[in-house]
């Protein structure tokens, strides 16, 4: 499991244009019993699980890392898990800037099911609408947990 210091530092690599998540707050997740990290060898996702719902907090892959599947693995890995902990759907929030992460959660059954105006800001202040999407679980699972 990686730990709050690790989970800080990958997640100012994979999202350096925002404001950096501390330790501390890492942390606060770790110590969350509605929480669950999920990890694979290059990136970490937080999943919130209340009774039959479950949100990805946020998902980071080492930039270095991007663009070879290792989001694609995550995020089946995050579904199989929400699953197990007995979730129906899945809700996450992605930049409506962020065409590589709408992509992929498009490919993985999300739909979007809302929108937050301004939800996102960059360190220059610049806004950015977030989209609310969702994904219903009791269908059979179409991504792969195949590593890439």
């Amino acid at each position: 499991m990686k730990t709050a210091a690790d989970m800080a530092a990958l997640h100012a690599q994979a999202f350096p244009n925002r404001r950096m998540w501390t330790e501390d707050e890492f942390a606060a997740f770790h110590d969350d019993p509605n929480s669950h990290i999920v990890t694979t060898d290059y990136g970490f996702a937080i999943l919130r699980v209340i009774t039959d719902e479950a949100e990805i907090v946020t998902i980071a892959i080492d930039p270095r890392m991007q663009g070879k599947g290792w989001g694609r693995h995550l995020l089946a890995k995050v579904v199989t898990h929400a699953q197990s902990a007995g979730a129906n759907s899945i809700f996450l929030e992605v930049a409506e800037n962020n065409s590589v992460a709408g992509a992929l959660y498009n490919s993985a059954g999300f739909s979007q099911v809302g929108r937050r105006v301004g939800y996102y800001k960059d360190l220059d202040d610049n806004r950015c609408d977030a989209l609310v999407l969702r994904r219903n679980l009791s269908t059979v699972d179409a991504t792969t947990n195949s590593k890439p």
